[in-house]
């Protein structure tokens, strides 16, 4: 069964990772999630040994957070702040009696404690209301300001069952595999002790306009492939997902690359059938594919 994580990173992989994992080995010894995010691509797949990897240190601290925690004392420590900040428990209560229906919204009625909440976080730094939070915001998204302050807005949804569900399945998961989480930056992964194992980047993309990928720049390209250049000569296998044509953009250095170091360069399917590179439509909207060096 395909878990979700209850992070919404951007940038998750959730949408494509049956189709990625079709090109992993069968046996893993140790998994390295290089960036992470919420944890979509670590949690569904099958290894021996799990490290998490991500450079924004409130993500790693609330995923470590999670795993050392049962469902039950999670979910008792959530309820005890809706409770204190009264925010609403569709759940238990439904939506007709806030006085809205599922296509409005609980934002309205959550907007003053929901701003509460988050001014007070912003001051305390509390991991289990940075949690509720986000259950409570737009779009359920992991986001903070220049000043470390966490800045989305309001959303429509709650601690509803549904978010509820994916929590319980991912902390079960967690308490399963038991990874470790490593706060670090992807350019000093070389410090850590690296041994067999099958290392997965999914970085930023260099060529596509989403906000999350506007940090990202050509050195951080050209460092993330030097990365991969020596795992390559320590003979380390690694699957690096990207994208190489998005609408009139194209990522030739990354091509070029993948030729000069004769890696493999899979098509990612969004509705998950496999095709080949060859034989893709080159005049699509966006190639997603997963380079490996296996």
């Amino acid at each position: 069964m395909k878990i979700k994580s209850p992070l919404n990173y951007t940038g998750g992989k959730f949408a494509i990772i049956d189709e990625i994992k079709n090109f992993f080995p069968k046996e893993i010894n140790t998994f390295y999630d290089v960036f992470c995010g919420g944890g979509n691509v670590l949690i569904n797949v099958n290894a021996k040994k799990y490290v998490g990897i991500d450079n924004n240190s409130k993500l790693i601290d609330l995923l470590n957070f999670l795993t050392t925690k049962t469902k039950n004392d999670i979910n008792k420590m959530i309820t005890d702040i809706v409770e204190e900040y009264n925010l609403t428990k569709s759940w238990e209560k439904g939506y007709l009696y806030y006085g809205v229906n599922s296509s409005k919204g609980l934002s309205l009625i959550n907007s003053y404690n929901f701003i509460r909440l988050r001014n007070d976080y912003n001051f305390s730094q509390s991991i289990i209301k940075l949690l509720v939070l986000l259950f409570y915001s737009f779009n359920n998204l992991f986001r903070f300001n220049s000043k470390g302050q966490y800045n989305v807005p309001v959303g429509k949804r709650d601690y509803n069952k549904n978010i509820q569900k994916n929590l319980y399945l991912f902390i079960e998961r967690m308490y399963q595999i038991k990874p470790t989480f490593v706060n670090l930056n992807f350019i000093n992964l070389k410090q850590l002790s690296i041994k067999k194992m099958i290392l997965c980047t999914l970085p930023p993309y260099l060529i596509t306009e989403a906000e999350y990928n506007l940090i990202w720049t050509q050195e951080h390209d050209n460092e993330l492939m030097k990365l991969c250049n020596f795992l390559n000569k320590k003979n380390i296998k690694f699957a690096m997902s990207n994208v190489i044509k998005h609408h009139e953009k194209t990522n030739i250095k990354l091509m070029d690359w993948v030729k000069k170091n004769n890696y493999n360069m899979h098509i990612i399917n969004k509705n998950y059938s496999n095709s080949c590179y060859n034989k893709k439509n080159k005049n699509s909207e966006s190639i997603e594919v997963l380079i490996t060096n296996y």
